[in-house]
């Protein structure tokens, strides 16, 4: 009897810490974004554990997406945007081995993330069709808060990039501003002025995508976006099969969204028993199915011929698979026929 492998890739969570890089660059726009919104009020020690704690939070939802694809690990990864590494460390600590690129606008960013964790450094563009990535295809790519900044249409583009770097079978995870962030704007913390967020909350309500630019970046801002809204921008790429969303599910905050690059309409899919890793079969596939044993009929449950009585006639046969047809074959054992 094989045994069943029981690492899973919620591991990391537990592993990653004592191989991950700490040090943080003076110019990390996180650093200087909280320093400016807690002023001199929070201390060290707690602003080091809120952005440390964004790095786990981006891996739990890097390994529940993993769960999801059934991945064991990633060979190469796309962090977009990459910023000072503040979730591309924990990368570098998760898959020690990979190929991991760095891509952000902000080169300074870029060129850190490569001093300091090793990735390969892409300087990223506010037009999606010109970040030079060559034909580099990832197993892996991770894009949190960046469509939560664009309008409609680079928010589409960015999608179709992503997609056309992502390997067979990949994984692509991103952020969004979803449902949440109306209460998270009125209760916790605005994301922008009364004017522009009400236009935003409008568009919102009316088609499931809101924007406004911030007043000091046009072509930058806050994005509002529905679930079905997104939903239907993945649909525009048959090439992507969305598997995993989750709302608020990055640090209770941001929606995240799992989509693989499968074609939604191979009905094999990337999950097939023949090619799913070890960790994520069970005993069906690594026995075969239990030997079944037959007891006496008796009346009761959903069986028709269990009620017909003794006169009725024996229901017909169901008629032989064919078997230079393996698809039938293939769904009638996942469907527990013979």
């Amino acid at each position: 009897m094989m045994p069943i492998a029981t690492g899973t890739p919620l591991d990391i969570l537990r592993t990653y810490r004592a191989a991950m890089v700490t040090t943080v660059s003076d110019n990390d726009q996180m650093v200087l974004s909280q320093d400016a919104l807690d002023a001199d009020t929070l201390p060290e020690t707690d602003w080091a554990r809120q952005y440390f704690w964004v790095t786990e939070e981006a891996l739990r939802c890097i390994a529940k997406a993993m769960v999801l694809g059934e991945k064991t690990t990633f060979r190469r990864i796309l962090d977009l945007p990459c910023g000072h590494g503040r979730v591309l460390r924990g990368l570098r600590a998760a898959f020690p081995a990979a190929e991991i690129t760095a891509c952000d606008i902000d080169r300074d960013g870029v060129d850190f993330c490569a001093r300091t964790f090793g990735a390969r450094p892409v300087y990223g563009d506010a037009d999606p069709d010109r970040i030079d990535l060559g034909d580099a295809r990832f197993d892996l790519i991770y894009c949190g808060s960046l469509l939560t900044h664009l309008d409609q249409d680079l928010f589409r583009r960015f999608l179709r990039m992503m997609s056309r770097h992502l390997a067979r079978d990949g994984l692509l995870v991103f952020t969004t501003h979803g449902r949440w962030c109306i209460t998270f704007h009125r209760t916790v913390l605005p994301f922008t002025d009364p004017v522009a967020w009400q236009a935003i909350e409008a568009g919102y309500r009316d088609c499931g995508f809101g924007y406004r630019d911030y007043a000091a970046t046009p072509g930058y801002g806050v994005s509002l976006t529905s679930i079905g809204w997104v939903q239907q921008a993945i649909d525009a790429d048959p090439s992507l099969t969305t598997i995993g969303i989750a709302e608020k599910g990055l640090g209770n905050y941001q929606d995240v969204f799992v989509c693989q690059k499968w074609p939604i309409d191979d009905i094999y899919g990337p999950m097939h028993p023949k090619t799913r890793p070890a960790i994520y079969r069970g005993r069906t596939e690594v026995d075969g199915p239990p030997a079944v044993e037959r007891g006496p009929r008796r009346s009761g449950g959903f069986a028709p011929e269990l009620h017909a009585g003794p006169d009725a006639p024996a229901p017909a046969a169901m008629p032989p698979a064919a078997p230079d047809r393996p698809l039938r074959g293939w769904l009638r054992r996942l469907l527990g026929g013979a």
